[in-house]
């Protein structure tokens, strides 16, 4: 919430990567994530520009947050508790909330109330410290860069012409074909990902966590 209008102002207003920009917070069964999304013309910036900047917001975007003032953050939390506080104005919007407590197996019926008082008690350093550690160079940090480029003229730097596996959701068709970009991030070399199923196999699987 206080990063959203700042990522937009400077990486839309300010740089003018792209059209879209945005930022959310993700649950992927269980595992917590935090992304940066840009949407760029192929004719006007690399994917690896792109994704320079997105760190270099995120760096400066670290030094607001650890200069903003006391008030600012009550600010900012009050707004998030009224938003959580609100009343459902529809039943199909009670029965939307509950009904994803049931299909993801946590039935914390009373998350909003819960998520309202652990609000009262966040601080402006819980979130500062939080951010320090899964920032580059932070004993949390991971970071996944996915990068996805058209294949018309201005993209021809790739490594092979794949065709579409059965598991990428695209279908069979011989028109589509996954050109993995040959780019290589501070002399660190990359691998292409030929198949996306067989990638897959060869990844460790985690538990489902129902998070409460």
């Amino acid at each position: 919430m206080i990063m959203e209008e700042p990522c937009f102002n400077v990486l839309r207003t300010r740089e003018q990567l792209g059209y879209h920009v945005s930022c959310t917070c993700t649950n992927t069964f269980g595992i917590l994530g935090f992304s940066v999304t840009v949407q760029t013309q192929a004719t006007k910036f690399s994917a690896e520009h792109v994704d320079s900047r997105i760190d270099a917001f995120l760096e400066e975007f670290g030094a607001k947050l650890s200069s903003m003032t006391e008030e600012d953050f009550s600010s900012q939390v009050d707004s998030l508790i009224e938003l959580k506080e609100h009343k459902d104005l529809i039943l199909a919007e009670e029965a939307d909330r509950n009904w994803t407590e049931i299909r993801d197996q946590t039935y914390l019926f009373d998350r909003k109330k819960r998520e309202v008082e652990s609000l009262r008690k966040l601080s402006k350093e819980d979130i500062y410290q939080w951010f320090v550690s899964h920032f580059k160079g932070g004993k949390n940090y991971k970071k996944l860069s996915v990068q996805v480029v058209g294949s018309g003229q201005f993209e021809s730097q790739t490594c092979a012409d794949v065709g579409v596996d059965d598991d990428s959701g695209l279908g069979n068709d011989n028109d589509w074909q996954i050109r993995p970009v040959m780019v290589s991030t501070n002399g660190s070399k990359v691998n292409c990902i030929q198949s996306i199923c067989d990638f897959k196999k060869t990844r460790p699987k985690f538990p489902v966590v129902k998070i409460k």
